[in-house]
């Protein structure tokens, strides 16, 4: 099973009539293999066995062709392609409390946690669907900032890089001192913060839901020094294990949702 873009399902179209349904339903499931961390299309045939809330590497992959960490990663379609075939990207639902990095306009991917906004106490915006849309997040550093940010535009925080790597040298000097040392902050927090809870990382927040705000950066003191944000014992951090991918499915009438329009909130 050859893994091939949706220029070449389209192409087969033509010749075959109406090709959607080569796309319904396929899954793409990211390899947890630090060294590798590629996308791998598991199709609706091969993916019965398939569990999201169990680790997946390549070599679990059903297509022998791509059961290596080494086999290059496939092309995946673009957004018009599918958006013009009446069809969408799904994302799975990360927790609350997540490690993520999330890439907003022309800043770098900066760590943040996934929370819930102080005013309505969610942390997951929904489509018509039921889909995840947008996320809630927190940004380290300091000063602390929050967004709410589309579900495409941010990854686990270990899908990105196992070391957060400093800005490169023509960022630097695009941006001010006090940015550039609310980067570094932020890229250590999140060093502190990879190994500990979901619910842990919650109490490190600055924007709380009823308007309780607390010191991320005395929380965080704590830590460093052996204490705990709260008393409950630490497990393993559900972002960690939970697999991200994404499926395709038809969208109802072919509508697309209506567009959202994130800004900054301090």
């Amino acid at each position: 099973m050859n893994l091939r873009s949706l220029n070449a399902a389209e192409r087969e179209q033509e010749e075959e009539g109406d090709g959607t349904s080569d796309c319904l339903d396929e899954t793409w499931v990211q390899c947890e293999s630090p060294a590798c961390l590629k996308w791998r299309l598991v199709r609706s045939g091969d993916g019965a066995g398939f569990d999201p809330d169990r680790p997946w590497h390549c070599h679990m992959n059903p297509d022998p062709l791509f059961r290596r960490c080494s086999v290059p990663q496939g092309a995946f379609p673009r957004m018009s392609q599918l958006h013009q075939r009446g069809m969408k990207v799904v994302y799975s639902q990360l927790p609350v409390g997540g490690l993520v990095m999330v890439k907003a306009g022309r800043w770098p991917w900066w760590p943040a946690v996934l929370s819930p906004d102080p005013v309505t106490g969610e942390y997951v915006e929904r489509d018509y669907d039921g889909d995840v849309l947008k996320y809630h997040a927190e940004f380290l550093g300091n000063p602390r900032t929050r967004l709410w940010v589309s579900a495409r535009s941010l990854q686990l925080y270990q899908a990105v890089s196992e070391e957060p790597r400093p800005l490169k040298a023509s960022l630097k000097e695009s941006l001010k001192e006090s940015l550039k040392e609310s980067y570094e902050v932020a890229l250590q927090e999140a060093v502190e913060m990879q190994d500990v809870c979901c619910e842990q990382r919650l109490q490190l927040c600055a924007f709380k839901p009823q308007g309780r705000r607390t010191s991320p950066h005395s929380s965080a003191h704590n830590l460093r020094e052996g204490g705990t944000a709260e008393a409950t014992p630490p497990r393993r951090d559900v972002a960690t294990v939970c697999v991200e991918r994404v499926r395709f499915r038809q969208q109802r009438n072919h509508q697309q949702p209506p567009p959202a329009d994130p800004t900054f909130q301090g």
